[in-house]
C-alpha cells in the first residue's frame, strides 16, 4: 500500500479486501486507513481507499465486523479527514445511520460520536 506505483498499491489494496476476515479486520482497516492518510496527500488514491475499507467492512452484511464501537470510530475518523474532493461524505453519513439504528448495544456510543462530528464542522 506505500509503493510508489499507483497500480501496485491499487492491487494491494484489491488483495488486502479479498483477505479480510473476522480475525483480522481490525488490522485490515487500521492498515488501509494509514494508507488512506499520507503525506503528501493523493486524493484520488484516499478516495480509493476509503471506499475500499466501508466496502469492506459491509461485505456479507458486516459479517467481518465484531466490534461496531471501533467501527463506528473508524467512519467518524474517516469524516474528519481533510481532502479537497471528498467523494464519500454521504457514504460515510448513511453507515453511520446503518449501524447506529440497526445495532442498539452501540446507540450510546454512536451519539457521543456524531456529536464529535457535528461539533467539528
Amino acid at each position: 500500500l506505500t509503493d510508489p506505483d499507483v497500480t501496485i498499491r491499487r492491487k494491494a489494496l484489491e488483495l488486502l479486501r479479498g483477505l479480510a476476515t473476522q480475525k483480522n479486520l481490525v488490522t485490515t482497516i487500521n492498515s488501509m486507513f494509514d494508507a488512506c492518510v499520507r503525506t503528501p496527500p493523493d486524493e484520488e488514491w484516499s478516495n480509493l481507499v476509503i471506499a475500499t475499507m466501508i466496502e469492506t467492512a459491509q461485505y456479507d452484511d458486516y459479517a467481518l465486523v465484531n466490534d461496531f464501537e471501533w467501527y463506528t470510530g473508524v467512519l467518524v475518523d474517516l469524516a474528519l479527514i481533510e481532502l479537497t474532493h471528498f467523494k464519500h461524505g454521504e457514504r460515510i453519513e448513511k453507515e453511520l445511520v446503518t449501524i447506529v439504528t440497526r445495532v442498539n448495544a452501540i446507540r450510546p456510543f454512536g451519539v457521543e460520536a456524531l456529536s464529535v462530528l457535528l461539533s467539528n464542522s
